[in-house]
């Protein structure tokens, strides 16, 4: 038996998306960039970044499901109301989910995605 490799976790607080971060993936303006995660795994990579805005989930789940169709990314909503969304998008061979979440007077929006190396 081989062992399988570790993953490799790592969390910025920037900013900046990391290079690998898929460019054509809609980012919304009005919201910050909180940090990401990294995972290297042995067959693939893995981003997941946090945002924070004062503007209405509704708001952003019309941006998301029209921006990431616009951009060739295939999308299922698993979940919709007025104050929360989750979707699974796939586009190539890269795949994950979008969450958008009201905490308060802040929607947070979590993205995760895989890149198949």
């Amino acid at each position: 038996v081989v062992p399988e490799e570790e993953a490799k976790v790592e969390f910025k607080q920037t900013d900046k998306l990391p290079d690998n971060f898929p460019s054509d993936f809609p980012v919304y303006e009005a919201a910050k960039l909180e940090g990401y995660w990294t995972a290297s795994g042995e067959n693939i990579d893995g981003i997941s970044a946090i945002w924070k805005t004062s503007n209405d989930p509704a708001d952003l789940i019309t941006f998301y499901k029209s921006e990431l169709l616009k951009n060739g990314w295939e999308m299922a909503t698993v979940f919709e109301d007025a104050t929360s969304g989750t979707f699974t998008i796939t586009k190539d061979t890269q795949e994950g989910f979008v969450g958008i979440t009201k905490e308060g007077d802040t929607a947070l929006i979590s993205v995760t995605i895989g890149l198949s190396q």
